[in-house]
């Protein structure tokens, strides 16, 4: 095989392994924390920086720079999520029940989705979600 060749099967091996990891990056993203059923802001923050973290290890590999259009966007993105947190600490007061059994109950209904295949969410942050729930 050529040198040439061999270069472009090896570029297309790493472009093909990005695309695939960017994709679940962004399926999760979408799915686990900006989905209305989710974990409180703060742990969407948590985990939103996370996946920009996991962009940033394979900018070197990409230009589109993804990472640096959503760092900058993050508290916009998750602005929906305060008002969530507000009202479902007032649904816990209101009913005298700790707020994370109310938001366990969000979690449980039909709309909630797992995390994107291939990504594990951080030990540390998992634990929470399955003892709050």
């Amino acid at each position: 095989m050529s040198s040439a060749l061999a270069k472009t099967c090896n570029n297309e091996a790493v472009e093909r392994g990005l695309a695939k990891d960017v994709k679940a990056l962004v399926g999760w993203l979408e799915r686990e924390i900006l989905a209305l059923t989710g974990p409180s802001l703060d742990d969407r923050r948590e985990l939103f920086d996370f996946i920009v973290d996991e962009l940033a290890q394979r900018e070197h590999l990409d230009s589109s720079k993804i990472r640096v259009a959503l760092k900058r966007q993050r508290d916009k993105l998750l602005g929906f999520a305060k008002v969530l947190d507000g009202k479902l600490a007032a649904i816990a007061l209101r009913f005298d029940v700790p707020e994370h059994q109310v938001r366990a109950v969000c979690l449980a209904a039909p709309l909630a989705v797992k995390p994107a295949a291939g990504l594990e969410i951080p030990r540390h942050l998992g634990a929470r979600r399955r003892r709050d729930g």
